[in-house]
């Protein structure tokens, strides 16, 4: 893969014939103060999807964050992060 992606976002949207996958890049934005005063977005990806490939990618992505928690410990999520 030639143009590898980086997101740190992501949007689904789903309907009876796909799934769209819709990634993004959030940069903080400061002003001279360095207070943060938005956040700037950048769409970076739109992957549409089938029903079936959605499923299969939802399977092989729990078989890998269940792998990761093995080695690394849970992911904390959201008010559990410490």
């Amino acid at each position: 893969m030639d143009n590898p992606i980086y997101a740190n976002g992501f949007r689904v949207a789903v309907s009876q014939m796909e799934t769209q996958l819709m990634f993004r890049v959030d940069t903080p934005q400061f002003d001279e103060k360095d207070q943060m005063t938005g956040i700037e977005r950048k769409d970076v990806a739109d992957i549409r999807i089938s029903p079936i490939l959605a499923k299969t990618l939802r399977d092989i992505l729990v078989q890998h964050v269940d792998a990761y928690e093995k080695q690394f410990g849970e992911i904390k999520m959201g008010d559990q992060q410490s």
